[in-house]
């Protein structure tokens, strides 16, 4: 499992630049980013260095924030590999909620990031057994990419 941080924020001017900034001067680097918003608000997902640093830097600025446990999976950087697991992991019974890919220096491979629901947990390692050149990444594992 993944550490994520999920920001909340209004859908304004200077917000993003905020955040930035915040972790910026605690010298927390953004490992992968995310933003989605809807209409006023956006929630701003990312893996970031140091997770528990980055959480005290922001509500101590009043941003509002959690941890979000998520999975992140190393996959063939191949046409259809993610077409593979999607269907994989659908024909367990497991639903994506959302997923954004991770950087990585190894053009070998993929890393997706994603969340499913948590009564089912249990079953994504096991899953991924089925799945042919996938591992599943701990945080240390992920900051190393």
């Amino acid at each position: 499992m993944i550490e994520q941080l999920s920001i909340f924020m209004q859908n304004k001017e200077g917000h993003l630049s905020k955040v930035l900034r915040i972790l910026s001067e605690d010298d927390i680097n953004i490992q992968s980013l995310t933003i989605s918003e809807t209409g006023e608000y956006g929630i701003m997902r990312l893996i970031v260095s140091e997770t528990e640093k980055a959480m005290t830097a922001l509500k101590s600025n009043r941003v509002l924030c959690n941890i979000t446990p998520v999975f992140a999976v190393s996959i063939p950087n191949r046409p259809g590999a993610m077409l593979q697991f999607v269907d994989l992991l659908s024909s367990k019974d497991l639903s994506i909620e959302y997923a954004y890919s991770y950087p990585s220096t190894n053009d070998a491979i993929s890393v997706i990031v994603f969340k499913i629901d948590r009564k089912k947990w249990t079953n994504v390692e096991e899953i991924l057994q089925n799945f042919e050149n996938a591992s599943l990444l701990d945080q240390e594992s992920l900051l190393k990419l």
